[in-house]
């Protein structure tokens, strides 16, 4: 089934003029797979935020970064924000992942309120940042099983979740290499295997697709929210 488009206006930052959501329903969840998310989620959206809002003192300045987001995603949903620099996308998925404590406004990930249940939104997401994630220093491999072991995954189960992810995103050969020798696009896999180790429901990407081949994208049934221009053109 091919993408359907479907465009929201929402207001963000100093630029909200430019800024806008565009909802992109990949396929129909399965019923299976919608039985086991409403189960984690309690029936509710997998993200669930009303009036969400950031402020920082620039001097005697107040910048509002994000202002006064309200949104419901659905499980199985893609989801792009879509808008300039500086008009606070990465501050609002920042905030989604509990990096960043909003300064008002109420959010909830797979039911768990982000200020409450910080631990439980962090089990349930994955987040696949700006920067690379990986050590540099680090084996490939032994990078995702030590992810997965961060997250409480039994080292046998790690090893093979590692083993799937290498071999889905066509890592498998650069397993034993280190991950400073790998190229741009090689360490952009591997940024969003880290984030797919513990099989999460929902992943966050904030420009996922800079360096990285377009056949490359996360697995499907997982919900995702990214941000950035060029991934959200080339998803649509």
């Amino acid at each position: 089934m091919s993408p359907s488009c479907k465009k929201s206006a929402k207001h963000l930052g100093p630029n909200a003029s430019s800024i806008e959501f565009r909802l992109v329903h990949i396929r129909p969840v399965e019923k299976k797979l919608g039985h086991i998310m409403s189960r984690i989620n309690n029936g509710r959206p997998m993200i669930e935020t009303e009036a969400l809002t950031k402020h920082f003192a620039q001097g005697k300045k107040l910048v509002e970064a994000v202002k006064g987001v309200t949104l419901d995603v659905a499980e199985g949903e893609l989801v792009a924000l879509l808008g300039p620099n500086g008009a606070g996308k990465s501050t609002t998925l920042r905030m989604l992942t509990t990096l960043l404590e909003p300064t008002s406004g109420t959010a909830r990930i797979a039911g768990f309120d982000i200020a409450a249940s910080r631990n439980e939104v962090r089990s349930s997401l994955g987040y696949v940042g700006q920067g690379n994630g990986a050590g540099h220093n680090q084996r490939v491999r032994d990078e995702l099983v030590t992810q997965g072991l961060c997250y409480g995954m039994p080292k046998g189960d790690s090893q093979v979740r590692a083993d799937e992810l290498l071999r889905d995103l066509e890592l498998t050969e650069l397993g034993t290499r280190k991950v400073s020798t790998l190229s741009g696009g090689q360490r952009r896999r591997l940024d969003i295997a880290l984030g797919l180790v513990h099989r999460p429901p929902l992943l966050f990407l904030d420009e996922p697709t800079t360096g990285m081949d377009r056949r490359v994208g996360p697995t499907s049934g997982t919900t995702s929210c990214g941000c950035g221009e060029r991934w959200a053109r080339r998803s649509c």
